[in-house]
């Protein structure tokens, strides 16, 4: 932003807005601590509040920025388009919201996020339950599955540990029922 000139009351608010991206608690910053003329703000900062923080990382910027920063212009003697301002600060702003994503999912897929951990943990439990559970209710098509040792598909990924799991698990929920019913219609027949 500071490449492009910008007035630095909207450089300032737009810093104070995107950290409520990350925590909503924080609000839509307060226009008289960071501007001496919060009267000229106040109808963009309204309407970029409807926009949101998010739809700022989207390239939704209010148009009033743009006034107001052919204003900033004006005063300090740039011959800039405003116009062209305002389609450089919207790139920016969804470089930015791109940098903040792709930073989101390497903390949230990291081996070392706590979600990975706990999920790993819940699935591993779920493996190690089938495999004590040995063959019962399995059938032959995917007795397969048991080829490999526990250990060896306890250290697949999460997704391919989950597919397993869901895989393993579903079928032996289907084969139970599939015999339950069986045994019940021949309950049925035998005491009529």
């Amino acid at each position: 932003m500071q490449t492009q000139q910008t007035a630095p009351e909207i450089e300032a608010f737009l810093f104070e807005y995107l950290k409520t991206v990350r925590q909503p608690s924080l609000g839509v910053p307060n226009v008289r601590a960071w501007s001496h003329q919060p009267h000229l703000f106040q109808g963009a900062i309204s309407s970029q509040a409807k926009l949101g923080a998010q739809g700022l990382l989207e390239g939704l910027v209010s148009p009033e920025w743009r006034h107001l920063q052919a204003l900033h212009f004006s005063y300090v003697g740039f011959k800039k388009s405003a116009n062209l301002w305002a389609s450089r600060l919207i790139q920016q702003l969804i470089r930015i919201g791109h940098y903040m994503w792709k930073d989101r999912n390497r903390l949230a897929h990291s081996e070392d996020s706590s979600w990975y951990t706990a999920r790993k943990r819940e699935i591993d439990i779920g493996i190690r339950e089938q495999f004590a559970m040995g063959l019962i209710d399995i059938p032959p098509r995917l007795q397969y599955l048991f080829c490999d040792s526990r250990e060896t598909v306890l250290h697949k990924s999460l997704e391919d540990c989950q597919h397993w799991l869901r895989l393993v698990s579903c079928e032996r929920a289907i084969n139970r029922r599939s015999l339950a019913r069986q045994r019940q219609m021949i309950s049925n027949l035998a005491h009529p």
